[in-house]
This record gives structure tokens, C-alpha cells and sequence, in this order.
């Protein structure tokens, strides 16, 4: 990845308003509840329920800032480490990856949403993977731990010799 710019890598915006804006976009697209989770005082995702076939349904929107921030972080060139405090530099790294993250997010959520208004999709389609089991897992996450791609796949084609 080194060399190349991250999708809205340079955005300043605060993660505050954008997740106030993804808040509008769930609401707008029938969300009946809407919250952050917080780990260590700074926002990590968002929760959100939506009625689907009768039913309240809880979906999750992790934002993973951990792999942003070790790619902006891992640019950073040994004689950058020397001149500056380095435990200074990766908390702005942090804090900018946190940014794009959370943007990048956003703009994931309005190509969703994109789709769910021209009838391409349902809104519950296209936030599947996030919808949480008694767990608080993700569909998604609960699919790969339980083997789930081993049971999809096709059986390999026999070989005769």
C-alpha cells in the first residue's frame, strides 16, 4: 500500500459529525434505534435496529481503524521517527485514521443507500453480514467461525487418470 493515497486519507472532518451523518442515513432509511459503541472513550461502530418481516433487528457497523492507522503509521520513515516524538506522531496517525475510517464508512453507507433507493436492493440485504446473534456477533463473523464457506463449497472435481 505505500505510495498509494488511502480513500479519503487526507479528509479533516471529525469522527462526531461523521457518525451524526450515518445516524441521518440509518434513520432515513427506516433505522427505529441508532447508537455508537465505545471502547476506551473513542467511538468503534455503530449499532442500529431495523424492522425486517415483522421483526426488530439488530445490526453492527464495526470500524476497524487498527489497519488505517498501521499503514499511515507504517510511512513514517526512520529519520521522521528521529525528528519528532514518536509517541506524538502515532496518536496523530491514530486520530487520523479514526477520521478515515469512519468517513470511508460513510461513503460505504451512501453507495448502500444509493442502491436501496433505486429498488436495486432492500435495505436489510445489503447489512446482512452485520446482523447480530443473541452473541452480538455479526452474521458474518458467526458464518466464518462456524465453518460456514467449508459447507458452501463445491466439492472437488474428480480427476480420472
Amino acid at each position: 500500500m505505500s505510495g498509494k493515497t488511502l480513500f479519503m486519507e487526507t479528509t479533516e472532518i471529525p469522527v462526531q459529525k461523521t457518525a451524526a451523518d450515518i445516524l441521518g442515513l440509518l434513520v432515513r432509511t427506516g433505522a427505529t434505534q441508532v447508537s455508537l459503541d465505545y471502547q476506551d472513550g473513542r467511538p468503534v461502530g455503530m449499532r442500529f435496529i431495523y424492522p425486517m418481516n415483522g421483526h426488530l433487528v439488530v445490526f453492527c457497523l464495526p470500524v476497524r481503524t487498527e489497519p488505517v492507522f498501521r499503514i499511515l503509521n507504517g510511512r513514517r520513515t526512520p529519520d521522521a521517527w528521529k525528528q519528532f516524538n514518536r509517541e506524538a506522531m502515532a496518536a496523530k496517525d491514530r486520530e487520523q485514521a479514526e477520521r478515515v475510517a469512519w468517513r470511508q464508512l460513510l461513503r460505504w453507507v451512501e453507495a448502500q443507500i444509493a442502491l436501496i433507493d433505486t429498488g436495486m436492493v432492500k435495505t436489510d440485504e445489503v447489512f446482512m453480514p452485520y446482523i447480530t446473534d443473541r452473541n452480538n456477533k455479526g452474521f458474518y463473523q458467526s458464518f466464518i467461525e462456524s465453518n460456514g464457506p467449508a459447507r458452501l463449497a463445491l466439492p472437488a472435481p474428480k480427476v480420472e487418470r
